[in-house]
């Protein structure tokens, strides 16, 4: 299910590569969804028991996390981790994160060449190829870091609202923490303190209050710093005469 958490983010990249087409989009997304029916058919056909078992055990949104494993919200009480109402805030929490990532940066006019009014007026003729060709994905420089901000973004405030993070969940997004730490644009001692004490929190078991909320610090950072940060700015590397009449100067 971790998959999901990337979702929102891949649904952004999917429409500007088919060019703003939402036709074209669907027809392509439905191509993932044929693929997973056909990987896992001799379970959807082996009966409805079976069928049943096997869907509710891949999406099992109901899940109850164990308090004792729990890695990221061990600084609240048991009470208020299994409390219903924290599952919901977490989930209205991930849902304003998003919102507020795809208009400050996934489609602002910085990245897709165009204001956002005139991007919904665009996606409202579904048929056609809209996209400016100022969007930053044309882009041969800037176009794969935007695509990987994207979704490595959606994946980490996923991450950050998780109901629960267990040791081997590190896997979802260990290896893109590095990327994302140079999109935040820190100073370099800044970067070593955070993965230094990412870390930590991650090697400490049975996880703390004291651990699991330098983690959940972190992670909040992360997104806080991608969702305001210069995206553009950041991974806008100086031109060469820019660079040369610096070092002039100097």
């Amino acid at each position: 299910m971790n998959a999901l958490l990337y979702v929102p983010g891949f649904c952004v990249v999917l429409y500007f590569l088919n060019d703003e087409n939402l036709l074209l989009c669907v027809l392509n997304a439905a191509v993932f969804v044929f693929v997973q029916v056909g990987m896992n058919w001799q379970f959807l056909e082996a009966g409805d028991e079976i069928r049943s078992n096997f869907i509710n055990g891949a999406f099992n949104f109901g899940r109850q996390f164990m308090y004792k494993w729990t890695v990221n919200w061990k600084f609240l009480s048991e009470e208020v981790f299994l409390d219903s109402k924290f599952h919901t805030f977490l989930l209205v929490l991930q849902v304003v994160l998003l919102l507020s990532v795809l208009l400050l940066k996934w489609v602002s006019v910085k990245a897709t060449g165009k204001p956002i009014s005139q991007l919904i007026k665009d996606g409202l003729k579904f048929w056609s190829c809209t996209i400016s060709p100022k969007h930053i994905i044309f882009d041969q420089r800037f176009g794969g870091r935007y695509v990987m901000l994207v979704i490595c973004g959606s994946n980490m405030i996923g991450i950050l609202c998780a109901r629960s993070l267990h040791y081997q969940f590190l896997s979802w997004y260990y290896y893109s923490l590095p990327f994302l730490l140079s999109a935040c644009s820190f100073p370099l001692i800044v970067d070593v303190a955070l993965v230094v004490a990412h870390e930590w929190c991650w090697n400490v078991y049975p996880s703390t209050a004291l651990s699991s909320g330098v983690l959940v610090s972190i992670l909040s950072l992360i997104v806080v710093r991608l969702t305001f940060v210069d995206w553009f700015k950041v991974i806008e590397p100086e031109s060469d005469e820019k660079s040369f009449e610096t070092k002039k100067n100097n």
